[in-house]
């Protein structure tokens, strides 16, 4: 047994070695092909775009991508080989791998990268080699309930050439951070656009329950160790989705209104899941797949519950029910930066213990607390735009710099 555990050490690490060794290859050859035959010069209009440090392609840049290579622009997307979400996008356009050899050259020869974190969701390096590039920052979702640090504003301003926003009172978030208005397109989310056409999809009778990442679980996530899914196991997240996940007088409560509630975990944490083998035997209780497509799920389920996601706004935006479950609002809000929104602005929506969650959500189910108006305000606040033309803005932006 020993024996074999070393030949796997060892094997694995052969394996990083190797896929190092590989990485600086394709890095520098592109640097070099770069700078000896095409002189560090762009190709005029060519747009490059990523998600998600690589993993995923998260819906704003997924719609924008779709937008843009049906106006026939010069646009390819960077995603790393293994990535579940390579389905999403295959047949829709141009596809590279992360770190090969041509993503790095035709990343090198691009005039605008588009991302939703960093330049990092396309490309390691250096940033001094990326200068010539103007670079838009389109975010997963609207800045409210997740405040970011000074550093992290920081970063962003020295590496973010221009960033959107939803709202003018986004506007004034993104300028605290440090960006001049003249950086900050006013355009609304990308993705909103999809809900926009779908908002008259026939709903079902579907709960969508979704809580976001926690940051201090090991970052890792693609492959946590038997001590991280042990700490994962005792912590008040993972207690919470089980006392959730089965709870009988919550599932009667479903079937007595004929709804199903659906848990789906932020995609950062179902490696943990994975490891503890967790399910639901309720009825109408039940766990979603890691490639569930969470816009299809917001598009076609009518009650939200999440934590301090921002797929709360995207609820708001299509005027559902949202119940905002913070079991544990002292230590979230403790290690984070804490919340651009003021908790008088949400007090109707939060809850923090689980009788106050079946008893908001039997009052959601009874339409007694379905019109809320600080959801109201909040929406007003944060959404300017309730249209179709979400891409088109960004596209426009885009177009005065390829000018």
């Amino acid at each position: 047994m020993g024996r074999f555990k070393f030949l796997n050490e060892l094997t694995e690490r052969l394996r990083f070695y190797l896929n190092a060794l590989m990485y600086f290859l394709n890095l520098y050859s592109a640097l070099a092909v770069f700078k000896l035959f095409y002189r560090n010069r762009a190709d005029k209009g060519l747009i490059c775009m990523g998600s998600s440090n690589g993993k995923f392609c998260d819906e704003n840049v997924c719609e924008l991508f779709r937008f843009l290579t049906a106006q026939g622009e010069k646009v390819f997307l960077v995603i790393d080989r293994n990535s579940q979400d390579i389905h999403k996008i295959e047949g829709m356009g141009c596809l590279l791998y992360r770190f090969s050899f041509r993503a790095n050259l035709m990343i090198l020869r691009s005039e605008i990268m588009i991302y939703d974190t960093s330049y990092v969701d396309l490309i390691r390096c250096n940033s001094d080699f990326l200068k010539h590039i103007r670079k838009v920052n389109i975010f997963h979702g609207i800045h409210g309930l997740k405040k970011i640090s000074i550093e992290n504003a920081a970063n962003r301003v020295a590496n973010d050439d221009y960033v959107i926003a939803t709202s003018s009172h986004e506007v004034e978030i993104k300028k605290s951070w440090g960006f001049s208005k003249e950086r900050i397109w006013l355009t609304g989310l990308p993705r909103f656009d999809v809900l926009s056409r779908k908002r008259d999809i026939q709903q079902q009778k579907k709960i969508f329950f979704m809580l976001t990442w926690r940051p201090w679980f090991k970052r890792d996530f693609l492959d946590p160790s038997y001590k991280d899914v042990e700490q994962f196991k005792n912590s008040d997240y993972f207690r919470e989705i089980l006392r959730v996940c089965s709870s009988k007088y919550l599932n009667e409560l479903l079937l007595e209104n004929g709804y199903v509630l659906e848990i789906y975990v932020h995609k950062l944490m179902h490696r943990y899941l994975k490891k503890l083998d967790i399910s639901s035997e309720l009825s109408n209780i039940v766990f979603l797949d890691e490639k569930t497509n969470v816009q299809e799920q917001i598009i076609t389920s009518n009650i939200l519950i999440t934590d301090y996601s921002s797929v709360f706004f995207d609820f708001l935006y299509l005027n559902r029910p949202v119940i905002l479950y913070q079991f544990d609002k002292e230590k979230y809000y403790r290690e984070t930066p804490g919340s651009y929104i003021d908790e008088t602005e949400i007090s109707d929506l939060v809850v923090t213990d689980f009788e106050s969650l079946l008893d908001k959500i039997r009052n959601t189910l009874d339409l007694k607390d379905n019109d809320s108006i600080q959801a109201n305000n909040l929406l007003d606040k944060y959404v300017k735009y309730h249209d179709e033309e979400n891409c088109l803005r960004v596209y426009t932006n885009i177009k005065k710099l390829l000018v």
